[in-house]
């Protein structure tokens, strides 16, 4: 084979008529070329913007139009879609331009998919708002891109506003910190007699203080008798100087957090009635009750967590499934993952092991000639795969559950966070299982699931002894 010398002008252009003299015979001879299927023939892509949304339903110049993004221009869309006889339509998930459009085309008819941008980012070509629009609907009608998980209706609206009180308690948070600083700047040192200041005895002697007392006995009797520090070491924290600006800071941050507790106590009302809503139209528009032999469990109560019963409402959506049974979950745990994920998830979800992938818990591998290597999971920023990890985490405290085991087996070959990984898949099989299967949750003693453990590395070790033909001495030499 003759190689090219691209320093040579002769070579380089003997090499171009070589090219196009083999691509004429091939047309000549009749040599058939790779074609694909159209798997949708009436589909369109929509490049998403804030200003202006970019349509394609072909691949030619004139196919492709521009609208503006009012709700006039909205339906515009959805008629010019109509008239050029589309009726499946891909649009990328940008930022949250993409909504009042996808919603509007929902309820036209079209069947819409919101198509994640990582899986078309890699494209070659010119980066324009016509080519996007244009590849989105190539790709589209072959057949080659998926939609993205979108919740139903209910969910939508639940999630919407448990979005809003994460929202507002991270605010709230925010504020405590504020007067965290305020007392330190004035050297009140509450923060190390108290485990938290947001506390009711935290909460009071900041109220006392705001009001006007600055005696160190007087405030240090607000504490309740429950604190592990002494009066005499409270009423020594209490000590300090007391500034006019951070005294006003203080004030200030004080109502922002008072206000805020009422805004998550209006979502919170807002929250329970969407859930009763649900419950209605799963049953017909009938409030079922608990059967009184069910003894939903009950768990201590952070001041994160919403003011009513979300096992309960969570029972009445499953079919009689007690959530709250799933080691490491509490109220406010239970309440983002039904938010984010609903409670009807076979019809999202073919798998438990789909569900962990779309979670991005399951392990990632990508193999090469029969070598991993690599199976990492892939970074997610969803609210729910957090909400598990947190639950994970949890467990890695429980030393007295059977899961803790399994955490502790992982974290020492690995380290921690692999560690919360793996339980975190674990916990989202078991909610798939209750949720799809209907299977309550088999809480395993802590002895019996080591007994278990003990029997699989036995039998594990039993294989490697018949692999490699141990004989009885080469053991006895061994031990």
């Amino acid at each position: 084979m003759r190689l090219l010398n691209k320093d040579d002008p002769a070579a380089v252009l003997f090499f171009h008529f070589k090219i196009k003299e083999d691509m004429a015979k091939a047309k000549i001879t009749g040599k058939k070329h790779v074609t694909m299927p159209i798997v949708n023939p009436n589909a369109a892509g929509i490049d998403i913007g804030s200003r202006f949304h970019v349509v394609s339903v072909g691949q030619g110049a004139d196919d492709v139009k521009t609208f503006g993004v009012f709700t006039d221009d909205l339906h515009e869309i959805c008629s010019y879609l109509k008239d050029n006889g589309v009726k499946t339509v891909a649009m990328e998930s940008t930022g949250y331009y993409w909504k009042p459009l996808f919603v509007m085309l929902q309820s036209e008819g079209f069947e819409v998919y919101l198509v994640n941008a990582r899986h078309i980012k890699d494209a070659k070509g010119v980066k324009s708002d016509p080519y996007d629009s244009r590849r989105l609907q190539k790709l589209h009608s072959l057949g080659l891109l998926t939609a993205s998980y979108q919740p139903d209706e209910e969910v939508e609206v639940l999630r919407s506003f448990c979005r809003q009180r994460r929202y507002l308690v991270v605010e709230r948070s925010r504020h405590i910190n504020r007067m965290y600083k305020s007392l330190t700047m004035m050297n009140i040192q509450l923060g190390n007699v108290l485990s938290d200041l947001d506390g009711q005895s935290g909460l009071a002697i900041i109220r006392a203080i705001l009001s006007g007392q600055r005696n160190p006995e007087q405030l240090a009797k607000l504490a309740h008798p429950r604190v592990k520090a002494s009066p005499e070491t409270i009423a020594r924290s209490l000590e300090g100087t007391w500034r006019r600006e951070c005294l006003f800071e203080l004030s200030q941050c004080m109502e922002l957090y008072e206000q805020y507790n009422q805004r998550i106590q209006a979502c919170d009302e807002q929250i329970e009635q969407i859930l009763k809503e649900c419950v209605a139209a799963k049953n017909e528009g009938e409030l079922p009750s608990i059967p009184k032999d069910k003894k939903l469990t009950r768990k201590s109560k952070s001041k994160n967590e919403p003011g009513f019963h979300v096992g309960k409402w969570a029972y009445l959506l499953t079919d009689g499934r007690d959530l709250l049974a799933i080691p490491g979950f509490g109220q406010g745990t239970l309440l983002t993952v039904v938010s984010e994920v609903g409670w009807d998830l076979k019809k999202k979800f073919e798998s438990a092991k789909h569900f962990t992938s779309w979670l991005s818990l399951a392990p990632n591998v990508q193999k090469s000639g029969g070598k991993v290597l690599s199976s990492k999971t892939r970074k997610n920023k969803s609210i729910a795969a957090a909400a598990f990890r947190q639950a994970a985490n949890a467990i890695g405290n429980m030393k007295s559950h059977p899961l803790h085991s399994f955490f502790m087996r992982i974290a020492m070959r690995k380290d921690r966070l692999a560690a919360i990984v793996a339980t975190a898949r674990k916990l989202a099989v078991i909610y798939y299982k209750m949720v799809v299967n209907g299977e309550d949750f088999n809480y395993v003693p802590n002895e019996e699931y080591e007994k278990r453990l003990r029997e699989k590395q036995l039998h594990k070790i039993k294989k490697q002894i018949e692999q490699y033909d141990f004989k009885l001495d080469e053991l006895n030499i061994a031990v």
